[in-house]
């Protein structure tokens, strides 16, 4: 009759012989993450740490006068105010008009604010080698200077990599008055 550890030792014997070789580290795949986002039907995606956190749409909003359209107002945040962007609207889109819109609130610096965007898609995770540095001909000029290339998931889904920090130091983005004109003294 054998002991117990005679029965340890043929079972640890057995399982060694359908162990799998465990995957030599170069052949460990990198990954990009980030968090992706739906405009007009578009797929983005930014880098995960450029964000800070995805709300739903403030319940209240408290508008700005004399900004431009695309600033919704500011909303109130666990005490911080929060400038609520339309940022399809900013990009040429027209406004925003889904039911699963959310906001992706984003810091950079001195900027704080909450990009509204038709639909978070979650985290998502690329293989390094499907990142593709172009950006594809058919996308609005509007878009285009927000755009570092783009990667693929599953060989067959496109996302744009969007890079919010070129969004947050644009012109364009921070010039949010509907008189263009500073006052110099």
């Amino acid at each position: 009759m054998d002991t117990p550890f005679e029965l340890l030792l043929d079972l640890d014997r057995r399982a060694r012989c359908f162990a799998e070789e465990v995957p030599s580290s170069e052949e460990v795949k990198r990954l990009w993450r980030g968090v992706g986002f739906v405009l007009k039907g578009e797929r983005y995606v930014s880098p995960l740490e450029d964000i800070q956190e995805v709300l739903r749409p403030p319940e209240s909003l408290t508008p700005i006068p004399g900004v431009v359209p695309w600033v919704l107002g500011v909303a109130n945040v666990r005490g911080r105010l929060l400038p609520v962007i339309d940022l399809g609207c900013f990009l040429g889109f027209g406004v925003a008009q889904s039911i699963r819109q959310q906001v992706l609130v984003i810091e950079h610096g001195d900027m704080f604010c909450g990009l509204l965007v038709d639909e978070v898609t979650g985290m998502q995770h690329f293989r390094e080698e499907s990142y593709q540095g172009s950006v594809p001909v058919q996308v609005s000029d509007k878009v285009k200077p927000f755009l570092a290339g783009s990667y693929w998931l599953n060989d067959s889904d496109e996302y744009l990599l969007f890079s919010l920090k070129a969004l947050v130091e644009s012109a364009d983005f921070l010039q949010v008055s509907m008189g263009h004109e500073v006052a110099t003294a």
